[in-house]
This record gives C-alpha cells, sequence and structure tokens, in this order.
C-alpha cells in the first residue's frame, strides 16, 4: 500500500512540475517578444534617420513609435552634422534593449 501512496505522490510532484515548467517558459517567450519588438523598434528608428527625409514623416513615425518628436529631429541633425553616431543617437532615444 505505502509504494502505491509514493507512486501518486511522484505523479503529483511530476503534473505540479510540469505546471511549473509551462509558467516559466510562458514567461520566457513574453520576455523574448518583449527583445524583438524592441529590437525591431530600434531597426525602425535606424532606418527612418539613416534615410534622407522629410521632417515632418520623421516627427510622424517618431510620435508612432512613442518618442518625443523635438528629441529625435534634434538626434537627427546632431547625426547628419555627424556631432553624435548612429549607435549613440539610439541610446540616447533609450530605445536599447
Amino acid at each position: 500500500m505505502l509504494p502505491v501512496i509514493g507512486l501518486f505522490a511522484l505523479a503529483g510532484a511530476l503534473v505540479g512540475g510540469g505546471i511549473g515548467g509551462g509558467y516559466v517558459a510562458i514567461e520566457a517567450a513574453r520576455a523574448e517578444a518583449a527583445r524583438e519588438i524592441s529590437r525591431r523598434d530600434r531597426q525602425a528608428v535606424r532606418e527612418a534617420l539613416e534615410q534622407e527625409c522629410d521632417l515632418a514623416e520623421l516627427r510622424q513615425r517618431a510620435t508612432g513609435l512613442g518618442l518625443d518628436p523635438a528629441a529625435v529631429e534634434a538626434g537627427y541633425w546632431a547625426y547628419r552634422s555627424r556631432q553624435i553616431s548612429l549607435d549613440q543617437l539610439i541610446s540616447s532615444l533609450n530605445l536599447m534593449a
């Protein structure tokens, strides 16, 4: 009788561990998705800044990404005048993951 109870206890531990493991896997997937979204946002800003573009369009794209349009425009001009690098501009806009 005792070994049967032990088997049920073992089965319960395995089920509990599976649920806990599933939760950890879901949280890891959410974190990865957040990193991917951040990477895409950085890439969108990078592409917008590397292209010669209309300032109104640049401000519009910055607003769409949730960035301060004035800060993006100021950074654009600093980048264009070679005062800062593109990586410095990206990090100053707090887009680093």
